[in-house]
């Protein structure tokens, strides 16, 4: 038994070895087949690439679980008066601006959204902003939605859907509401959500609201739609589900009869080495139930194709019949391909005199596709992209009011 042994010993030095060469050979082919694919990157994907390495994909839950490590140890820290960093700046580096939200009865009131630099609050017309939101979990910035009924309100969604490579990067981790203006926040679902591109509460019931998930980036995943809670965010129903790549990247909800909702949907995917930002099941859908049913809406709008990309839409206030939406095109660019309005609620479309607003995303209108109305009057009416241009005629001429620093 003793000179079996070595040999025994021998055997299983020679199969772990063996077993060891091989995976070792897999992994470097792996990642000399991640290089090869990555060549050619921009700085921005090349960094998502290396923080995916080697599975592609970023691993959420390892993510979350260091951000929970870093607030205990915070927490823990202020528990035994132990001194803590003091920031020394930069201060620039909050990214774009994602979003801004204004209370509905007080004009100096406002929240802004970043793409990676939480939420800020002003209660004195932007004279002095107050960050809100940097105890949460995720500081990348979606949309933020607020409540008309009672201001105190807001629901924020985490993830900015924007479809940049720093976008993929830095994702969200769902939902929060504060029900005392930002002073306070609770997590309220959709923790897998990723990116938030816009999200509705009716304006006559805060719990009833409605989230356009954009849901991954890079790749594909069940998590995209219309998600709708009626409990204020204690349970979530998908109640719009087009395709594992099909985000949804607006909403909009009648103020006047809140089961009348729009939603627009994008067909997209991206890797570090590749971007697909178009497909036939782009489009626009609307309810007529409160989001239990839906119709994809046609009459007037482009038909979708392999190129219909991002997709934006407002409703009027004051004449909720009359609804805007802009449309791009290519699958690579999405550069601007028309701007199209109803009068009838969506039942029939008409495109506007836009040829002044040809060239306004440039060649990256998966980055815009934003179109916004005056709330008293339909006429007027915003173009956003890397210009900015308004109608005062219902479409028929745009004039760019974009202004030189």
């Amino acid at each position: 038994m003793m000179r079996l042994l070595p040999i025994l010993t021998l055997v299983c030095f020679l199969t772990f070895s063996s077993c060891f060469q091989i995976e070792t050979k897999h992994a470097i082919e792996q990642e000399e087949e991640n290089e090869d694919k990555a060549i050619g990157t921009t700085p921005d994907d090349w960094m998502y690439f290396q923080r995916a390495y080697p599975h592609n994909q970023i691993n959420t839950s390892v993510f979350k679980e260091a951000l929970a490590q870093t607030k205990e140890s915070k927490r823990v820290a202020q528990s035994r008066n132990v001194m803590l960093w003091e920031q020394a700046g930069p201060l620039n580096i909050g990214g774009r601006i994602t979003d801004v939200v204004l209370h509905p009865t007080d004009v100096n009131t406002f929240y802004v959204g970043a793409s990676i630099g939480g939420v800020f609050k002003t209660t004195d017309g932007g004279q002095n902003f107050n960050p809100i939101f940097d105890n949460e979990g995720s500081l990348s910035i979606g949309n933020i939605g607020l409540s008309e009924s009672n201001p105190e309100v807001l629901y924020v969604g985490t993830g900015e859907a924007n479809a940049s490579a720093t976008s993929g990067a830095f994702f969200g981790d769902g939902i929060y509401k504060t029900t005392d203006g930002g002073d306070s926040w609770t997590a309220a679902g959709l923790e897998e959500s990723q990116h938030i591109g816009r999200i509705v509460v009716d304006p006559t019931n805060s719990d009833r609201v409605f989230v356009a998930v954009a849901g991954l980036l890079y790749g594909k995943s069940n998590n995209k739609g219309v998600y709708r809670t009626l409990d204020g965010g204690q349970n979530w129903e998908n109640v719009l589900f087009i395709s594992d790549s099909t985000s949804v990247i607006d909403l909009v909800i009648n103020p006047n009869n809140p089961d009348i909702i729009y939603a627009s949907g994008w067909e997209r995917s991206r890797f570090p080495w590749q971007r697909d930002y178009g497909g036939v099941t782009s489009g626009i859908w609307r309810s007529q139930d409160g989001g239990t049913t839906w119709a994809k809406l046609q009459n007037g709008l482009p038909v979708s194709d392999t190129e219909t990309g991002r997709i934006g839409i407002a409703i009027s206030k004051s004449n909720p019949d009359v609804l805007y939406t802009t449309y791009t095109t290519n699958s690579i660019t999405n550069v601007f391909q028309g701007l199209y309005k109803t009068t009838d609620g969506g039942d029939s479309w008409t495109q506007t005199n836009d040829s002044s607003l040809g060239d306004i995303y440039s060649s990256f209108g998966w980055f815009f596709g934003n179109v916004r109305i005056d709330p008293n009057d339909e006429n007027t009416v915003y173009a956003l992209g890397v210009r900015l241009y308004k109608s005062t005629d219902g479409g028929l001429s745009w004039n760019e009011i974009t202004g030189t620093a």
